[in-house]
């Protein structure tokens, strides 16, 4: 099996453990505070807590899970698409009048083709309009370049 070659921060940290450098150190085997919310601005924390006791979480959380799901669907229906393609023309070169019946799919595929280019750019605005909301700090959602996802995976 490939094993994955480690950075330089990998090996530091190696070394690091190997040394005992992280042994007993202040709150060795005690679980982590995660609800320390000294780096956050005091008046914020009323508003973390209140969220946090009543099971909420912001809205730009809760979007970003719901497009991290659509693009994923997207990404799954491109590929679906996109091999159906490839069995159908597959399939006409065995059909009577091969030519004819390839041409009515290619026509059938770039009309197929034009409606995933405008649900992915759909999703892209989605996307983007969720990158300009999020915190800084917090990781953008990738945009799909649709064109390429579909041309690629008609090939393969």
């Amino acid at each position: 099996m490939f094993e994955r070659p480690q950075s330089l921060i990998d090996e530091i940290i190696k070394d690091a453990i190997e040394q005992g450098k992280f042994a007993n150190l202040p709150g060795e085997g005690k679980p982590l505070r995660l609800d320390d919310e000294t780096h956050v601005p005091e008046a914020l924390r009323m508003a973390h807590k209140l969220l946090k006791d009543n099971q909420l979480a912001p809205d730009w959380i809760v979007e970003g899970a719901e497009l991290r799901q659509a693009r994923e669907a997207m990404l799954k229906m491109i590929k679906r698409e996109a091999r159906r393609y490839r069995k159908t023309l597959d399939a006409a070169a065995r059909a009577a009048s091969p030519e004819l019946t390839r041409r009515a799919l290619h026509m059938a595929w770039d009309v197929r083709r034009a409606e995933l280019l405008e649900s992915a750019e759909k999703l892209n605005r989605r996307l983007f309009g969720y990158n300009l909301k999020v915190p800084s700090g917090i990781p953008h959602l990738a945009m799909l370049n649709a064109s390429d996802i579909i041309d690629s995976s008609r090939q393969s």
